[in-house]
């Protein structure tokens, strides 16, 4: 009994439902590399925030994590999916819930928590619009941490002893997958596709915890760190690489990795600690780490180097990224950091300007003054290109747009072209009242809507960054920019980091 106290307050602060403890006033950092790798998108405010778990994201970029509709109202689970928000209502009695993982049928898993009493919580599976409790192993609490692409489900429950075990939730039943030798309680974390499961156990009563790695049948310890005591594995990929952390003979906590029957030190950003929470097919590591003046920040660690996320991405955006805890196969990164003072969930998106990306399809249009204009015309620089309707929305990133063309930031080379899907007279008196500038800007009325149709864009406002052979190196597809329609500032942002991308990577190549 004494083991599940220790783990309801040591691994589930998030049931207490705790305010994160400040690190002190930060304001973001310097990117001190000058190579924006990433685009940054805010999915909104995140309620409880916890160093145990956080949003969690798919191979095909689908996120899920948990917040209140307002402020100090119970935790909700939602699913971010091709751009909509879906909110996952709890179980009967359990209306608090916490989303940890999904898969790319859009299973998602979690934890579902009684309103009145902490102690009461259930780990649950939604699929098909539909909530359903996993049950347990005869104890009142327990937590589904992780699913794979079969719908394999991995968490812990409470015995009726009272002690805690790791479980295995396969084809509608439950099973227990017990402890180390000797042990007596064991949490599972992650499991990859080849149903091997990693978390915690300990092998003794009331003995510190070390890292496991369960595959066809058996529990073992994955092994410390030199001079060491404890370890903690999160995840798995299907190579068997599997992340977490340890501490060292001086006491410090590291994130580490485990290979082929090794552990790997991954260091820190400056100090400790430092954690890694989840890896990607292609070896790729995020995690958090202290930095020399304790702040967290998240990090990606690759090719043997661990990176600040923070120095991926433009110094005016406003993100401290704190914790990156999922990284996919197409190196989308999903975590938390500070926006505006408060705790956000952001989704990290590589930028790319490889030349394999879709190419622009061509299309000829007349201007205001009816000289036609070919896309093909205007190859060999770099091109912004909206699509505009005149609709707020549109107003507003139009304006966002006007601001970022008088501020400098673009370069001289780049044009801004424009396909107004109305009159040439509304898109005369639509460039007018957002104040984008004339001289950089082709306005091109489409009335139509035969390029946009062309473009598939349905929804405005629609942005597409060319690069100089004219493949598409960014769009806002709105599933990849906000949970509800994206805000013409967040439109913009994500536009100039690729242009400033694609800026930096034509000048390393002369």
């Amino acid at each position: 009994m004494l083991r599940s106290k220790v783990l309801l307050i040591l691994f589930l602060p998030i049931l207490l439902a705790f305010q994160e403890p400040q690190e002190g006033i930060e304001t973001p950092p310097h990117n001190l590399t000058n190579k924006i790798r990433y685009r940054v998108a805010d999915l909104g405010l995140i309620s409880t925030p916890t160093d145990n778990i956080g949003p969690a994201i798919n191979q095909e970029g689908a996120v899920t994590g948990w917040h209140p509709a307002k402020l100090n109202e119970h935790p909700t689970a939602w699913l971010w999916h091709e751009g909509q928000l879906k909110i996952l209502h709890g179980l009967p009695n359990y209306p608090d819930t916490y989303a940890t993982a999904l898969n790319d049928k859009l299973q998602v898993v979690g934890i579902a928590r009684s309103a009145q009493d902490v102690r009461f919580m259930h780990p649950f599976l939604w699929e098909k619009e539909s909530m359903h409790d996993l049950g347990g192993l005869g104890g009142s609490f327990g937590a589904a941490l992780d699913i794979n692409a079969q719908g394999d489900i991995v968490g812990f429950s409470q015995l009726a002893s009272g002690f805690t075990h790791a479980f295995l939730y396969h084809n509608g039943k439950i099973r227990d997958l017990g402890t180390l030798p000797n042990g007596d309680f064991s949490i599972a974390e992650g499991i990859n596709n080849k149903d091997a499961v990693v978390g915690i156990s300990n092998n003794a009563p009331k003995a510190v915890s070390r890292a496991f790695v369960y595959v066809q049948g058996k529990m073992s310890d994955l092994g410390l760190l030199p001079g060491g005591s404890f370890s903690h594995a999160h995840a798995i990929n299907d190579a068997g690489v599997v992340v977490g952390w340890a501490n060292t003979a001086d006491g410090d906590i590291h994130a580490c990795l485990w290979k082929n029957h090794k552990i790997v030190d991954l260091g820190t950003l400056g100090d400790s600690p430092s954690t890694a929470w989840g890896i990607n097919a292609q070896g790729q590591i995020v995690g958090s780490s202290a930095d020399r003046y304790q702040h967290q920040h998240a990090f990606l660690w690759e090719n043997g180097h661990m990176e600040d996320l923070n120095h991926c991405i433009p110094s005016n955006s406003g993100w401290i990224l704190q914790r990156a805890f999922r990284i996919n196969n197409r190196g989308q990164i999903v975590g938390i950091g500070r926006l505006d003072g408060e705790t956000h969930v952001f989704l990290l998106t590589p930028l790319t300007t490889d030349t394999k990306a879709d190419p622009a399809p061509n299309f000829q249009l007349k201007d205001t003054q009816g000289r036609l204009h070919t896309l093909r015309d205007y190859i060999h620089r770099p091109l912004a290109l909206f699509f505009f309707c005149g609709c707020p929305w549109c107003q507003e990133c139009a304006r966002a747009w006007a601001a970022v063309q008088q501020s400098g930031k673009l370069p001289s080379t780049c044009l801004t072209l424009i396909v107004f899907t109305g009159s040439a007279n509304d898109a005369k008196t639509f460039l007018q009242e957002t104040q984008l500038d004339i001289k950089n800007t082709l306005l091109l009325p489409d009335p139509s809507m035969r390029v946009a149709l062309l473009y598939k864009t349905p929804v405005c406002p629609r942005v597409f960054i060319l690069n100089t052979e004219q493949h598409i190196i960014y769009t806002n597809d709105h599933a990849a920019d906000a949970p509800q329609k994206a805000a013409g500032t967040t439109i913009t942002l994500n536009a100039i980091q690729a242009i400033q991308q694609l800026t930096n990577k034509t000048s390393e190549t002369h």
